[in-house]
């Protein structure tokens, strides 16, 4: 089912998260993944696979951030 744009044009948030938190969260979520593919990559004792894994997580990573860019970007131009 297609929902308007207009039904979405007025909402905010009740609060926005605390800029502390956003920070934690946008730090720890890359070092998470970087954690995880160095425990894998002992576990299976091919460093191979870490470096592929971090390039995967760096490359989301970047995308999401230009999509992010992007979008803020288009929602700040409609604001005015």
């Amino acid at each position: 089912m297609a929902v308007a744009d207009s039904e979405f044009e007025g909402f905010e948030p009740l609060r926005r998260a605390p800029r502390r938190k956003r920070v934690l969260v946008l730090l720890l979520g890359p070092l998470l993944w970087v954690a995880t593919f160095v425990v894998v990559g002992f576990a299976v004792r091919s460093f191979n696979v870490v470096q592929i894994g971090l390039a995967v997580a760096v490359g989301s990573l970047l995308f999401a951030l230009v999509l992010l860019l992007i979008g803020r970007a288009r929602r700040t131009r409609r604001e005015e």
